[in-house]
């Protein structure tokens, strides 16, 4: 049975009522409290003082939550698997999870109208990898803690921003800010479903591609676990494939819908929405660093005998271009304007992907782990 999305209309104006009520009156009792809440937010982490936070958010931020459906074993064994596969799940994040973000002409905007991806591009893409790295570690969904304490973390920042880019919007009733107009609410249920599956199938997906396919029963588990991770962070259990609402097995099915329902018919391109341009502005970004990132992550020998032939260099340089239109596909690559490489570039990428471990290949030098520290600690963390 084909899988459909449920009263599409109704799931774009609802954002999370609970964690929005939480905001809401930290709002109207105090405003200037308000004005600071989310970098407040992004800077706390789990274990640290909760320092200048409102009383309503620590509250918020430690309750429990009530998992009546959860097999936990199973997202354990979930988060176990994944660990073989961790350091080539960075590389699905870069080159296929967030290229398939930047097309969908309401995510963009949003990214773009709170300057999380243009300003600080380093730190914002590695807050996903911090994001999943958290959801993924073993244990930490199954009980009070730190893992609970994440999910909370960024269940309060969606309803901060949701706050933000009301207030922004001001007395107009028009729900338009910037290049995009808006069908229903900022950040609602479709658009957070949408990026909970580029987390979850897309990286099933990913992995595929790179050659490092999960099992049957692997792959259900590792939607199932996301599915656990979109009820922690407020997503509603019908847009939640693995949920007792919808079978693990439609977790393409609910993406691609959801994915071509929020695109405009007959413009695969993105030629008549302007708010596709700020898509294309966040994957010039993230190409500027995804180029960093592999030639950094290049071991030390390799990289100074490369940095001798100018045109293998340069050739290197299109990999990330090559891993993004094969895992996001061309059509995908295409609307972010991003062209195939030189036919010798891409054999040249071809041939170093053959010899590559990507299960490995981040440890060569440290990578972005050697900046996190220094980079990302000051700056607002928290959404994805």
């Amino acid at each position: 049975m084909q899988t459909s999305v449920p009263d599409r209309g109704r799931l774009r104006q609802i954002g999370d009522a609970e964690a929005d009520a939480v905001v809401a009156g930290i709002q109207q009792r105090d405003p200037e409290k308000f004005k600071d809440l989310l970098k407040f937010v992004g800077r706390w982490e789990p274990g640290k003082d909760t320092g200048k936070l409102p009383a309503e958010a620590v509250e918020y931020l430690f309750k429990p939550y009530e998992l009546g459906w959860v097999d936990r074993d199973r997202v354990t064994r979930a988060q176990q698997s994944y660990q073989t596969n961790a350091r080539a799940g960075k590389i699905v994040l870069g080159v296929y999870s967030l290229p398939v973000l930047y097309i969908h002409p309401e995510i963009a905007p949003t990214l773009m109208m709170t300057g999380r991806l243009v300003q600080h591009v380093r730190s914002r893409v590695e807050e996903t990898y911090v994001f999943v790295e958290k959801a993924m570690e073993p244990g930490t969904l199954n009980a009070p803690g730190s893992g609970w304490q994440w999910m909370r973390k960024v269940r309060l920042t969606h309803a901060v921003l949701r706050a933000v880019a009301k207030q922004i919007q001001g007395a107009s009733s028009s729900n338009h800010v910037g290049s995009v107009q808006r069908a229903g609410a900022w950040l609602d249920q479709l658009e957070l479903a949408y990026v909970l599956l580029t987390f979850s199938w897309v990286m099933v997906d990913g992995l595929s591609k790179l050659g490092l396919p999960m099992s049957s029963a692997e792959s259900d588990d590792h939607v199932y676990s996301w599915a656990v991770v979109g009820h922690m962070i407020g997503i509603v259990d019908e847009l939640l494939p693995g949920s007792p609402s919808v079978p693990v097995g439609e977790a393409k099915q609910m993406f691609e819908l959801i994915r071509s329902g929020l695109l405009a018919p007959g413009d695969p391109l993105g030629e008549t929405n302007p708010a596709v341009e700020d898509g294309r502005v966040l994957m010039g970004a993230l190409m500027v660093i995804l180029v960093d990132e592999q030639r950094k992550s290049t071991p030390p020998p390799f990289r100074e005998w490369i940095a001798r032939y100018h045109w293998l260099d340069e050739a290197l340089q299109n990999l990330p271009r090559i891993l993004v239109r094969q895992l996001a596909g061309i059509p995908t690559a295409r609307m972010l304007r991003l062209g195939r490489a030189p036919f010798l570039h891409w054999v040249v990428g071809r041939i170093a992907l053959l010899l590559i471990d990507l299960r490995t290949w981040e440890q060569a030098s440290g990578g972005p782990e050697d900046e996190r520290a220094v980079e990302i600690q000051t700056l607002p963390r928290g959404f994805f």
